[in-house]
């Protein structure tokens, strides 16, 4: 009997298999994996975040505090200092480069300064202000940033992007500084799909970069390969699954139409079940001519056995319809 479903798969869990619980979910053993990589997860360990399970890479990469150092992730011993985290290694002194991680410094601007350069700050003469780098101004107090030897207004240092304020980490690249997102995008390409940075072949689609593989239709998720794609609320449907669920349906056979469709008197048909209404005669193919009547297509043939009266109402109704829609289009 079953003792369940599974909370990953949703598929039952029999009695006689195995059931692993973690964070507070039922799983089959084979179902017990990062739900990043879809690995297995070594020993048994995992790492929860809303009510999903990761490995310590994938977790690490996803959720995993920045060094304010060098925006890198932190994994392993870390300091946090001035409410934020630093690799050991990258929190020194913002004005010498020495480091601090013994704990000798005092906070600067949200910055570690060490004890030594901040006793040779405060021994400055009043009178003798720190100029702006960028702005060319003198800086008012102690309201600066240091980068490679130049001061600048914390108003002024920001993102050379999206000038947000560079509270939360920063880098450089070819001697221009970014925050950690827009670094991101000018070093590298994220892929759309699991969010990880591009080093090899991409896939530009939808206003994103992919990673081949990741590049999937959201309804079947297999990869189209360079086969085509239809954009759909922000995602891409391969031809297949579009079709399913956006397809007309066929005026003759009422189902849904695969291939090439013919719509006219506002009805669409498969272009096999195009035909006359009278013989039967497929109008489908190019060139094929056809008369409306009666909100049928009729082939040239049948129409010219109508009688005479009957062909001059038919015109009628057909010079009138023109009229019509020449005087809506002015």
């Amino acid at each position: 009997m079953p003792a369940g479903k599974c909370d990953f798969c949703e598929g039952e869990i029999d009695s006689t298999q195995k059931v692993i619980n973690a964070n507070g979910q039922s799983l089959h053993a084979q179902c017990f994996v990062c739900h990043q990589c879809f690995q297995p997860l070594p020993n048994g360990e995992c790492f929860p975040h809303d009510n999903r399970i990761y490995c310590e890479h994938d977790y690490q990469t996803l959720f995993g505090p920045c060094c304010a150092g060098c925006g890198e992730f932190v994994v392993g011993r870390c300091i946090t200092a001035l409410d934020r985290k630093w690799h050991p290694e990258h929190f020194n002194c913002t004005v010498c480069g020495e480091s601090v991680a013994a704990g000798n410094f005092v906070g600067r601007n949200g910055a570690p300064v060490c004890k030594s350069c901040s006793q040779k700050e405060r021994a400055k003469p009043k009178e003798e202000k720190a100029t702006c780098a960028r702005c060319k101004k003198p800086i008012e107090g102690d309201n600066y940033v240091t980068l490679k030897g130049q001061k600048m207004c914390l108003a002024h240092f920001t993102c050379h992007i999206c000038q947000c304020p560079l509270t939360k980490g920063s880098k450089e690249h070819q001697g221009k500084v970014f925050c950690m997102a827009d670094y991101e995008k000018v070093r590298v390409a994220v892929c759309g799909g699991c969010r990880k940075p591009i080093t090899g072949r991409s896939v530009s689609a939808l206003g994103k970069q992919w990673h081949p593989e990741h590049f999937v239709c959201k309804k079947c998720e297999v990869p189209f390969s360079g086969a085509s794609f239809y954009e759909h609320d922000g995602g891409a449907l391969c031809a297949q699954h579009y079709q399913e669920l956006f397809a007309d349906n066929c005026f003759l056979c009422n189902k849904q139409i695969r291939g090439e469709t013919i719509t006219c008197m506002n009805k669409t048909w498969c272009i096999d079940h195009f035909a006359c209404a009278s013989c039967d005669v497929t109008l489908g193919h190019k060139g094929a001519k056809f008369i409306e009547w009666d909100l049928k297509p009729t082939c040239s043939r049948c129409y010219n056995k109508f009688p005479q009266p009957l062909k001059k109402q038919i015109k009628k109704y057909d010079d009138l319809e023109k009229k019509v829609k020449k005087k809506q289009m002015n």
